[in-house]
């Protein structure tokens, strides 16, 4: 169904809703977010949430698996929220009367905040083989 409010709008459709009708929801599916960091206790992601695949390459603390982005002035305003955004699409839980619905919303989503600092060959390293393994 086409939900735009104007036509001069491009038509962007995922159509997800054929894959959903074969039972294809993300189950049993873990992704990884590697970005600025993830708004795991969102009550959109927090159900979906995997601490396992998680990490905080930024904060330079060793074993820190918290991905959450960090503000400024505890200032919600701010540009580190990419990630949480992302992560929303991917696998933001369905029926539970807020904002969406993500494409693999019975997915688990871990984050990797890893964008928020100094990015280096070594933190990218680091941040991709953490995801793999």
């Amino acid at each position: 169904q086409d939900t735009r409010s104007r036509s001069s709008l491009p038509a962007i459709h995922l159509n997800v809703l054929p894959v959903y009708e074969m039972g294809i929801t993300g189950n049993e599916v873990r992704v990884v977010v590697l970005d600025d960091g993830l708004e795991w206790r969102h009550s959109d992601l927090i159900d979906n949430y995997d601490p396992s695949i998680s990490y905080d390459f930024n904060n330079g603390t060793l074993g820190d698996n918290d991905p959450t982005p960090h503000y400024p002035s505890n200032s919600y305003a701010s540009p580190n929220s990419h990630g949480t955004r992302c992560s929303g699409e991917i696998s933001m839980v369905a029926n539970n009367d807020k904002c969406g619905v993500g494409v693999a919303y019975n997915s688990k989503i871990g984050g990797i905040r890893m964008l928020d600092g100094t990015v280096n060959d070594r933190i990218e390293g680091l941040a991709l083989k953490y995801a793999l393994d």
